[in-house]
């Protein structure tokens, strides 16, 4: 791996397949986290809008917001939640953009894949952990193996609450 990027794909599989096995994780669904220079996130404000429209929008303002050229990249969004009208304007809606290199993120999948896993979702790093760990946590509740590196992150879903 160098800045979040595979540059040798069999170590990197041999890597996933030695942990898997180590771990005793079977073919399970995994969230991949990644932490690399070739994803860009932003913050974007819009006017209140259904969730389809958002996303419509987003891909019309998308080359004004990322430095990344439209056949090249894979988009993501979150809807953060909309911002009451001040006084003298209208409410907005607060949307997180995500947008990587979908050749980044096809060499990541691959990867895990290759790996012996099957990956749930690829991420921000920090959300793929987030998304790792059972919430709310429950006394007693089986917590999963996550794992942190450089890029890319792998964490195995949690168990529905209450398995052993």
């Amino acid at each position: 791996m160098r800045e979040g990027e595979i540059v040798d794909m069999g170590a990197v599989v041999g890597a996933i397949g030695r942990l898997r096995r180590e771990l005793g994780l079977k073919r399970q669904p995994v969230h991949v986290g990644l932490a690399t220079p070739r994803l860009v996130v932003r913050q974007v404000d819009m006017p209140p809008m259904s969730r389809d429209d958002v996303a419509g929008a987003l891909r019309f303002q998308a080359p004004e917001l990322i430095p990344i050229p439209l056949d090249d990249a894979t988009l993501d969004f979150a809807i953060l939640g909309e911002t009451p009208a001040p006084e003298s304007g209208e409410p907005s809606l607060q949307v997180l953009l995500a947008a990587a290199h979908t050749a980044t993120i096809r060499k990541v999948v691959d990867a895990v894949e290759a790996g012996g896993l099957t990956v749930a979702s690829v991420d921000l790093l920090p959300l793929a952990l987030m998304r790792a760990l059972p919430v709310p946590p429950e006394v007693g509740a089986r917590a999963p193996a996550v794992v942190a590196a450089p890029a890319p992150a792998v964490a195995p879903s949690p168990p529905p609450f209450g398995d052993p």
